[in-house]
């Protein structure tokens, strides 16, 4: 499943605030039984792996089904990589199966944080997930999924074709012979760019043409494209985006479109363009800084925020360990683990004949848990290394006494207590920050909802407008959906389906009866929120 289509806003974050505890719950027993193949690789016979991965890959498919019933791709994506990477372990048809175990893990893990990141930033933000899936794609030598595939816009423009009626009235005389021209203008445009020449004039020319082209096509479904082609013209001309050999590919691309538009007249304006040379042109422009208007257009006609496609910035925004409670306590309780694994082997070593050389396998340990500390930022990671530097150093000096194994076993248990008393804190404080942020959000934008209405309903519909207030309101729902409060969401709901209803699609002015039933019940929220504040 690539992401190759453009997305629409079909997400119901309320239904996933519904059926998250039965993904997270599924996705818990997956972990166990994992986990179980993991503490017992040495007991279990082919019969027992096969029914263990067999429990794990129905559990993967159920979460993979909940989150394409509510609409987010990218999650969904992210689920159906696990499953198919767990049906493969199930056939033996990965490379390593150590390995791949241990990479579902880490998917399985990080699954719960990117549910929360997409309640808490509410955007789906695949691109986030890409080495990740990647890494388990390469465990069954599938081809990697580049960014560009996981970038999915959004883009709520004109979508159906026009009707000939509609097309007669654009069907200017000359507009054959007008497209003709206009393309062979281009084409000398590009000979200058490609020869690197005239390079300011030719990108200028450009600039003019897809304007004209846009203004041309007016509310036609290629419309858009030749607007984002101008932004990406003049992204060009900023040094936004460099003049590759990338770059003029992308412009010989466009080029076939204007010689799609003379060739078909005005029945070519019906023809979107390609999703994926759209696609390609908005992806580079997601990342472009640019004052320039036509960019800003394009970047607010298809929602390019830097919180959605900000490439530089989304893996620090996304990062399991720096960003995601649930995930903390998760890889807290791997660390446990490793710990006890590392505390039973020496402790096994100390009281057996086991040649020195099965201590290897600590090392491993502890090299996995500098570096899961190194990413939690936390500095008992020092303290790991030299006790990692120390068992290496007796190992290839042949010693290792009781005397070492209870000095490293009390160094352990120190660092141990240091890590769960670092994550009940974490845990705590971003608990309590984060819902009392979420509650302050809905409240305000309950506040602005109702001076919204006051100001419409006190100058009976003259002043302004309420179509800011399903925006609001759907905000609040989603909001609402993240703090469990589903009864609040729910008369959220009621009132934000009854406005678009009655308000807004109706164009009529509401009695006041409607008016004193939709105010109440707002109001009865917003005071709601006000009591889950003072009770804390």
């Amino acid at each position: 499943m690539v992401m190759s289509k453009m997305a629409d806003d079909s997400h119901d974050y309320v239904a996933l605030s519904w059926v998250k505890a039965e993904i997270v719950s599924n996705l818990e027993q997956a972990q166990q039984t994992l986990k179980q193949l993991v503490d017992n690789a040495n007991s279990l016979d082919e019969n027992d792996i096969t029914e263990e991965l067999t429990i794990c890959h129905e559990l993967l498919h159920q979460v993979s089904g909940a989150l394409q019933m509510v609409g987010f791709p990218g999650a969904t994506l992210f689920a159906e990589e696990m499953k198919l990477l767990s049906g493969k372990m199930l056939q033996r048809s990965v490379e390593d199966f150590n390995d791949s175990l241990q990479i579902l893990i880490q998917a399985v893990l990080q699954m719960p944080s990117y549910l929360d990141i997409i309640q808490t930033e509410g955007q789906d933000i695949p691109i986030a997930l890409l080495p990740l899936i990647n890494q388990m794609r390469e465990c069954y030598k599938a081809n990697s999924l580049s960014e560009i595939e996981l970038f999915s816009p959004k883009y709520y423009g004109p979508s159906s074709s026009l009707t000939d009626e509609e097309l007669k009235e654009i069907n200017t005389e000359g507009l054959t012979n007008l497209l003709r021209k206009l393309r062979q203008s281009l084409q000398l445009s590009l000979i200058d760019l490609i020869q690197n020449r005239n390079f300011e004039v030719a990108l200028d020319h450009l600039i003019k043409i897809f304007n004209y082209l846009g203004r041309l096509c007016k509310t036609t479904v290629i419309s858009k494209f030749w607007q984002a082609a101008q932004a990406f013209v003049i992204a060009i001309n900023e040094k936004s985006i460099p003049n590759s050999l990338d770059t003029k590919l992308l412009l010989k691309q466009i080029d076939l479109q204007i010689k799609l538009l003379t060739e078909k007249g005005v029945a070519g304006m019906n023809v979107p363009a390609p999703d994926d040379l759209l696609k390609e042109l908005l992806f580079l422009l997601s990342s472009v800084e640019s004052e320039s208007a036509e960019i800003q257009k394009v970047k607010k006609e298809f929602q390019l925020t830097a919180s959605t496609f900000g490439i530089t910035d989304i893996n620090h925004r996304t990062s399991i360990e720096e960003t995601s409670r649930s995930s903390f306590a998760l890889v807290s309780q791997a660390l446990k683990i490793d710990f006890n694994f590392i505390q039973d082997k020496l402790e096994l070593f100390i009281h057996s004949i086991t040649p020195l050389s099965e201590l290897e396998e600590v090392l491993e340990k502890f090299k996995k848990i500098s570096n899961t500390l190194e990413v939690l930022g936390l500095p008992e990671q020092r303290t790991i290394i030299n006790q990692e530097n120390e068992l290496r150093s007796l190992i290839a000096d042949g010693q290792f006494s009781q005397e070492h194994q209870l000095n490293m076993k009390k160094s352990l248990a120190d660092v141990e207590k240091t890590v769960v008393a670092a994550v009940d804190k974490f845990l705590h404080d971003e608990s309590s920050i984060a819902r009392d942020t979420t509650i302050k959000e809905v409240a305000y934008e309950l506040v602005k909802v109702k001076d919204i209405l006051s100001l419409y309903f006190d100058s009976e519909g003259a002043e302004g407008g309420i179509t800011d207030v399903p925006a609001l309101l759907t905000h609040a729902v989603h909001k609402l959906g993240i703090l469990s409060q589903y009864t609040a969401a729910a008369v959220a709901i009621r009132c934000l389906q009854y406005i678009e209803d009655h308000f807004i699609n109706d164009f009529v002015y509401p009695d006041n009866k409607s008016i004193e039933h939709v105010v109440g019940a707002i109001a009865s929220i917003d005071y709601y929120m006000d009591c889950l504040i003072k009770i804390r």
